[in-house]
């Protein structure tokens, strides 16, 4: 079981600021804000978006566009890394 998740957030134009569970997204690594060593559970994701833009945001999560604005990280393995050494 892994307990902890690294999350890279890629933001759309207009989107200046991203927040999970009210905690800033600062690091960026590669070009992507990165947040180290996230716990189990589910994260609320928030926003600001840049003057002069209006409108909602959409999460998606490994490619998958998710119902709202929240994800959930799991202690569970990933299947792509299943039986892998």
């Amino acid at each position: 079981m892994y307990p902890e998740a690294d999350v890279k957030v890629a933001l759309g134009a207009g989107i200046e600021n991203v927040a999970l569970n009210g905690n800033l997204v600062t690091k960026m690594v590669n070009g992507m804000y990165v947040m180290d060593k996230l716990k189990a559970g589910t994260y609320n994701v928030t926003y600001t978006l840049s003057n002069g833009y209006s409108g909602n945001a959409t999460l998606s999560v490994n490619g998958e566009k998710q119902s709202g604005m929240s994800f959930k990280v799991s202690g569970e393995m990933p299947s792509w890394s299943r039986g892998c050494r």
